[in-house]
């Protein structure tokens, strides 16, 4: 493996090691810093790790997905959704946060559709 190569040789430190592990793995991103010349230091937080002891769950069957989307860009409200799907008004957010970062929701389209549902 390359990074053993050049550990052997001295050629990399053990910091660099550490570095160069985390900034090549995919759940790491978020220990990045933006100018990339320090490693983040400390513990790490990761948001929403423990969520379902709140009474937050995260798990949703692909055919409601497919729903929800339909229903987000027709218009209906975040507290309409949750009552649809039997869900919080949490759940929802977080999955619309979601779907939005992935490219799946679009305010514009939402717009688009016509008339918003408020009540």
């Amino acid at each position: 493996m390359r990074v053993h190569c050049e550990v052997a040789k001295n050629l990399r430190t053990t910091n660099k090691l550490e570095k160069s592990y985390i900034e090549e793995r995919k759940q790491f991103e978020g220990l990045k810093r933006t100018d990339r010349t320090r490693m983040a230091t400390g513990k790490v937080y990761y948001a929403l790790d423990d969520i379902d002891s709140y009474g937050v769950f995260l798990e949703w069957y692909e055919e409601d997905i497919k729903d929800f989307d339909r229903l987000y860009h027709q218009g209906l409200t975040v507290d309409r959704l949750a009552v649809h799907f039997n869900r919080t008004e949490d759940e929802i957010g977080i999955l619309i946060m979601d779907r939005a970062i992935k490219g799946h929701l679009s305010v514009i389209q939402r717009q688009r559709k016509g008339k918003m549902v408020y009540n």
